[in-house]
C-alpha cells in the first residue's frame, strides 16, 4: 500500500521533465525560427550553421550541446538541415554532368526538382549568395540578378561561331556571347567545362546534312541522264532539266558546305 503514492510521484516528475523538455525545444526553436526570419529579411545566404549561430546568440548559450539536445530535435533547423543538404547535393551533381550550362539552367532545374516556382521559395536566401553558386559559377559581387540564357542558347552561338572561326576558345565563346548579348562575361553568369563534345556534335550533323544534300544533288544528276537516253525528240526538254539541275546545286553551293575532315580544338 505504501507503495503507490511513490509510483504517482515517480509518474508525476516524469510528466514535468517531458513537459519542461516540450518546452525548452520550443523555446530553441522559436530562436531558430527568428535567427532565420532576420537572416532572411538582411539579404544573406541561409545556412542551417549560420541561423544555429544567430539562435545562439538569442539563447544567450554558448554552444548547441550545453543546451542538452541535438540539432535534429528542433523541428524548424532539422527541416532548414533536410533542404540545405537536399540542394546542395543538386548542385554538384547539376554541375558535374553539365558540360556547358547557366545560372539560369540550375535555378530552373532546382526548381523543378523541389515543384516550386522561384529559389526564394526554398528560403536559403538570395540564389546569387549561395556559397556553392559563387563557386561553381564565379558570380561577382556586383551582380544584381540572374541572366535569362539557357545551356541550348549557348550552343546555337557556337554553332554560329564555327561558321566564322576554325578553332574556337572557352574565352572566344564567352566574348561573342557577351557582345551579342550586350552584357559583361561576368553578368552571364555561364560555366563552360569542354566545348569538345558539342563541337563534335555540331560537325557531325553538318556531315549528315552536307551527304543527305548531296544525295538529292546525285538524283538530279541520275534523272538527267535517264532523259538523255530518250531520243532526239526530247532535247528540247533536257536542256531545260540540266539548267534546272545547275540551278539547284547553285542553291547547295550557297549554304558553303564544304566536305572533308576538320579540326576544331577548344582548349
Amino acid at each position: 500500500m505504501c507503495r503507490h503514492p511513490r509510483r504517482q510521484r515517480n509518474g508525476a516528475g516524469s510528466s514535468r521533465n517531458v513537459e519542461s523538455t516540450s518546452q525548452t525545444i520550443a523555446m530553441i526553436d522559436g530562436a531558430v525560427v527568428k535567427s532565420h526570419s532576420d537572416l532572411l529579411a538582411a539579404g544573406e545566404s541561409i545556412s542551417a550553421w549560420g541561423v544555429l549561430q544567430s539562435a545562439l546568440v538569442i539563447l544567450k548559450a554558448n554552444s548547441f550541446e550545453s543546451l542538452g539536445f541535438p540539432m535534429q530535435y528542433v523541428p524548424s533547423l532539422n527541416r532548414l538541415m533536410i533542404t540545405e543538404a537536399k540542394v546542395n547535393s543538386f548542385i554538384h551533381y547539376f554541375v558535374a554532368v553539365q558540360k556547358i550550362t547557366s545560372l539560369h539552367d540550375l535555378e530552373m532545374a532546382i526548381c523543378e526538382n523541389e515543384g516550386i516556382g522561384s529559389f526564394e521559395e526554398l528560403e536559403l536566401g538570395p540564389m546569387l549568395k549561395h556559397p556553392l553558386v559563387t563557386h561553381y559559377f564565379s558570380v561577382g559581387s556586383d551582380v544584381t540578378e540572374i541572366f535569362k540564357i539557357t545551356s541550348q542558347q549557348i550552343v546555337t552561338h557556337l554553332n554560329i561561331l564555327l561558321h566564322r572561326k576554325r578553332k574556337i576558345t572557352v574565352d572566344d565563346l564567352l566574348d561573342y556571347i557577351a557582345k551579342r548579348e550586350k552584357e559583361s562575361r561576368e553578368n552571364l553568369c555561364v560555366r563552360i567545362q569542354s566545348l569538345g563534345m558539342h563541337i563534335g556534335n555540331i560537325m557531325r550533323g553538318r556531315r549528315s546534312e552536307f551527304t543527305l544534300l548531296k544525295k538529292c544533288s546525285d538524283g538530279l544528276d541520275v534523272d538527267s541522264k535517264l532523259d538523255d537516253d530518250d531520243g532526239e525528240a526530247a532535247k528540247n526538254d533536257d536542256i531545260q532539266d540540266s539548267g534546272q539541275t545547275e540551278m539547284d546545286c547553285s542553291l547547295f553551293s550557297s549554304h558553303e558546305i564544304k566536305q572533308g575532315p576538320e579540326i576544331y580544338v577548344a582548349r
